[in-house]
């Protein structure tokens, strides 16, 4: 009985087996029936130009870009999540769209999302969103001549008779403020426009209108609101001395404003009692002006300062005789800085000499162009106990100048960034950086500078121990080294002549369309 149990237990367990099996293959027999789905189209590939954009993309498979039985939609928006409703829809028998500046805004942003259609009875792909793509528009904008100040900007173009209008868009804290200005007739023939009342410290994004298209755009970022106690010597004329005269009068951090274009002497030179900067005052006409006339700034006795500044300035002085700093009394400066200025005919721009300690923690010299600068060069520690941190070089020219740094004492590091040389160091047998037989600049730096004719010169004498880096630097192959080279420095074999425009009066604009975008960038075509 039991016998007969067993057996009937195991004919019904492989009974129910094999109706499930057979309702599985049913199943699977049904679904292979359903439609196919179509296959998503592929990669996307970008072409853009000044008025329109190209965008294509790979075929859906088995199909070809001339297979015409398949249909895709076409999405655009600027939200590459797609979230809201697109911009606009549309459909088409080929793998790829054409859109123009009348359809869409220049250097803006888009995205397209691409399905193939349902063919027959096979439902529509899935979408596939395209990577951003844009019109690069027309430029006519001179993004090289803007000139910015904390509160105004000085905007250039290409003149042409039909722009009509300027768009500014501030991105600010409180969002983007949209600023329009109507350009007037003189603006339109001059291809100037200076626009005031901004704010200070603010990234703006400038588009220039022919009616409603674009045809130039420019960023740019004003610069820090003017800090400190001012001192506004622009509104006195005819006293060259007012300056020196009122240094000593003044708080201890103060601006001193002087007039653009107006002349000012240090007739029997000053010395520094206090930190402070002196600049010309924000706009965009001719440097204040000041003339040293033999005589040279120093710092008073055991002072400690913060910094002084010169900003925005032309210098000049006696080739033989004038130095804007010659510092010779025991101090301690935590900065000096020449920013933006016309160090030009003096026999040094800064001196430190005498065997007091002087200590100056940084030394900078920023976008400045130095010329004619006689033998104690543009920067020299000619003083054994003189202690000097970082010396550093960036957006300058220096030309014509018998020497460039040199130095008796230890530095930690002396660092030029795109910085351009002609006829510097001018003097046979003087290096590009010395530090003599016994002293160490211990890391020296050139990235993206340029080098133009010298004769005889020498490359760096540094210390030993010291760490020479050099990164896409190059030469012109009328610049000589005679020793001591400046490793790494590329060759480009053209003379200076050929890839400045007026080297010998001073335009070291670049003229060799093949020519790296290196040096001063205020020479970059």
């Amino acid at each position: 009985m039991m016998k007969n149990l067993k057996k009937n237990y195991t004919l019904y367990i492989g009974i129910l087996l094999m109706g499930i099996l057979v309702i599985n293959a049913c199943k699977k027999n049904n679904e292979s029936l359903a439609p196919m789905q179509m296959f998503m189209p592929g990669g996307f590939n970008v072409i853009s130009h000044t008025s329109d954009v190209l965008v294509s993309w790979d075929p859906s498979l088995y199909t070809s870009c001339t297979d015409t039985s398949v249909i895709y939609t076409v999405q655009i928006s600027k939200d590459s999540t797609f979230q809201s409703e697109p911009l606009f829809e549309f459909t088409t028998d080929t793998t790829g769209f054409r859109l123009t500046d009348e359809k869409i805004e220049v250097r803006q942003k888009y995205f397209a999302r691409v399905r193939a259609n349902n063919l027959g009875d096979r439902p529509s792909s899935q979408w596939v969103v395209s990577h951003g793509f844009q019109i690069q528009g027309i430029q006519i904008m001179l993004t090289r001549k803007t000139k910015v100040q904390s509160t105004k900007v000085q905007l250039h173009w290409i003149p042409q008779s039909d722009i009509s209008q300027l768009v500014l868009v501030a991105d600010s804290i409180h969002g983007f403020d949209t600023t329009r200005i109507n350009i007037t007739s003189s603006e339109v023939s001059s291809g100037i426009i200076e626009v005031d009342n901004l704010s200070p410290n603010t990234i703006f994004h400038v588009e220039l209108y022919t009616d409603q298209k674009s045809v130039g755009y420019a960023n740019f970022k004003t610069k820090p609101a003017i800090n400190g106690h001012i001192v506004d010597l622009s509104s006195i004329t005819g006293r060259p001395e007012i300056l020196s005269d009122t240094l000593s009068n003044i708080p201890a951090g103060s601006v001193v404003l002087l007039k653009r274009g107006a002349n000012y002497a240090f007739n029997s030179g000053y010395s520094f009692e206090k930190s402070v900067t002196i600049m010309s005052k924000p706009g965009f006409t001719e440097r204040a002006h000041i003339d040293m006339d033999g005589s040279s700034l120093n710092v008073e006795e055991d002072l400690t300062l913060d910094s002084i500044v010169f900003k925005d300035l032309t210098i000049s002085g006696e080739y033989g005789s004038s130095y804007l700093l010659n510092v010779s009394r025991t101090c301690e400066v935590a900065k000096i800085e020449f920013n933006n200025c016309k160090l030009n005919n003096m026999r040094g721009v800064f001196r430190i000499k005498s065997s007091n300690v002087i200590q100056v923690n940084n030394i900078n010299y920023f976008n400045c162009v130095i010329d004619s600068i006689n033998g104690y060069g543009v920067m020299n520690i000619n003083n054994s106990a003189a202690q000097v941190n970082n010396i550093r070089l960036r957006n300058t020219t220096i030309s014509n100048a018998q020497i460039i740094i040199a130095g008796e004492a230890n530095v930690d590091s002396v660092l030029f960034g795109h910085c351009t040389f002609y006829n510097a160091p001018a003097r046979s047998g003087k290096f590009t950086v010395d530090f003599g037989h016994d002293n160490k600049a211990a890391y020296v730096g050139f990235t993206s500078c340029l080098f133009g004719k010298t004769e005889g010169t020498k490359g760096a004498r540094i210390g030993d121990g010291a760490q020479l880096y050099v990164s896409n630097s190059y030469k012109t192959n009328d610049y000589e080294s005679t020793s001591k080279d400046i490793t790494g420095l590329i060759l480009f074999d053209q003379p200076s002549n050929k890839v400045f425009k007026d080297p010998k009066n001073r335009d070291f604009t670049i003229i060799d369309s093949n020519f790296p975008a290196v040096g001063d960038p205020r020479w970059l075509p």
